[in-house]
């Protein structure tokens, strides 16, 4: 896959900043294949092939194996990066962690030598949608009293989050009779309620997270704006074609022809989404 090219191809290609999520299999954290992760394991990101880091988020179980990684974190002398310290320090603010301080917590987690290796399988178990990056960043933000850390972010003063779900809700008969749906039915209702349950909330924190971003800009300078913008199947006008989609399985092959369907209605559903055409009236008006 990619012609086994690496994250360090990527960046020497100068494309874009990607993060690809597993889930430890051991903890139930969120794994991310970013540095500040392989630092905690004292790997080197750099020689990690993007299709290894695309299984991991894929290695759905029980139907595919996890992927395993070598740790060997505590070796390097990995010193704790500033927004960890800033995470600790808060805790005495709130009666729970917060994120940054979980996400701390699993990093410190690869320090313990009882864990020559870890098995990660996909990311959609922790969190589909990838948002938990987007919610944990401005939350660093409020955290960072310096305001060191994150300065892109700190600087910016548009945010344009896009987010592709494809959830689908296929037809059922079940709830026709008296008798429960059988077991292969169950173990599939098994995964997907959770997992579209936490997705459901996750972007309605992100709306959250950006509406105080928003509230919170300074007196002076540009005005702040975020932009949620939504490509689902539920956005379709067209019930026949809203149907079509909903019946489409999920699988690693598809038709040729549902797969040019879905690219052309991914465009368009983009496209069609307030959030980003309003981006794009404000992108021409500050021309």
């Amino acid at each position: 896959m990619f012609n086994h090219a690496t994250f360090g191809d990527l960046k020497r290609a100068n494309g874009p900043f990607v993060i690809i999520n597993g889930t430890d299999v051991t903890t139930g954290a969120r794994f991310s294949f970013t540095q500040d992760y392989f630092d905690a394991i004292c790997g080197d990101l750099s020689r990690v092939t993007l299709g290894r880091a695309i299984a991991t988020s894929t290695a759905l179980p029980p139907l595919l194996t996890p992927i395993t990684l070598e740790n060997r974190g505590g070796t390097c002398g990995r010193k704790a990066p500033a927004w960890q310290a800033a995470a600790e320090a808060a805790i005495g603010e709130s009666e729970t962690p917060g994120r940054a301080l979980l996400h701390a917590r699993a990093l410190q987690s690869y320090q313990d030598p009882a864990r020559p290796y870890i098995h990660l399988f996909d990311g959609g178990l922790s969190e589909n949608l990838g948002l938990t990056e987007v919610i944990r960043a401005f939350e660093i933000l409020k955290i960072d009293p310096d305001g060191t850390l994150l300065p892109l972010l700190r600087q910016a003063h548009k945010v344009v989050v896009i987010i592709v779900n494809a959830l689908r809700f296929p037809e059922v008969d079940w709830d026709r009779s008296p008798a429960p749906p059988d077991t292969a039915t169950l173990t599939d209702q098994m995964w997907s309620i959770p997992v579209d349950r936490i997705s459901f909330d996750m972007v309605e924190q992100v709306r959250d997270k950006l509406a105080a971003w928003q509230a919170e800009a300074p007196a002076e300078g540009p005005e702040r704006r975020g932009y949620v913008a939504q490509v689902t199947f539920d956005s379709l006008k067209d019930p026949a074609e809203r149907l079509y989609f909903k019946r489409v399985k999920t699988r690693l092959t598809l038709p040729k022809e549902q797969v040019e369907r879905l690219r052309e209605v991914a465009g368009r559903l983009l496209r069609e989404a307030r959030a980003f055409q309003r981006l794009l009236v404000d992108l021409q008006s500050e021309r």
